[in-house]
């Protein structure tokens, strides 16, 4: 599946992106088993990050946490802990400090049956979600490795339009600063 494809120019994200969300629905019950958000480069159309989020209670953690799966030759997982800033704002932090604890974890097939998991202390997801003095609402969205930020993302966000009224349910998420 096309990946983690980071952009790494300018030029890569003066477009912006394209945002999907779906949700997966378990047979009889109804219940929303996974919620998907699929995220593009308008200009390539190459896939940013396809990743299936749902809430679990990570053992380390006090509160649950996102839990957010990316389908990658195995797979990679983020675990990431919610924050209630002090002026109303939300946040979602990946940089938990021991196994068990919130963070991003890779899985690896090591054998027909077996799994081998790896706890990436150094690799870190931050989303500050907030409303802007006109209203609006938008996500900062920093990856960082080693300390040092590799991406940075700016998210301005919108209700999709409603079912009643026919429409599509697509998202649109538009990069408004690359770094």
């Amino acid at each position: 599946m096309d990946q983690l494809n980071f952009p790494i120019s300018s030029l890569e994200v003066a477009k912006g992106m394209s945002s999907e969300v779906v949700q997966l629905i378990e047979p009889g019950s109804g219940r929303i088993a996974y919620t998907g958000w699929l995220r593009r480069l308008k200009s390539s159309g190459h896939v940013i990050y396809a990743g299936l989020y749902s809430t679990v209670q990570v053992p380390g953690e006090p509160n649950p946490c996102v839990k957010v799966t990316f389908p990658c030759d195995g797979s990679a997982n983020v675990y990431l802990s919610p924050v209630a800033h002090p002026d109303g704002s939300f946040g979602l932090d990946s940089s938990g400090s021991a196994w068990g604890r919130s963070g991003f974890y890779r899985i690896v097939r090591s054998g027909a049956e077996h799994r081998r998991v790896r706890y990436i202390k150094t690799l870190h997801e931050l989303f500050h979600v907030y409303v802007d003095d006109e209203g609006v609402l938008r996500t900062e969205h920093t990856i960082s490795f080693l300390g040092l930020t590799i991406i940075r993302l700016h998210y301005k966000m919108s209700p999709a339009p409603s079912r009643a009224s026919g429409a599509h349910t697509k998202n649109t998420a538009v990069v408004e600063q690359p770094l």
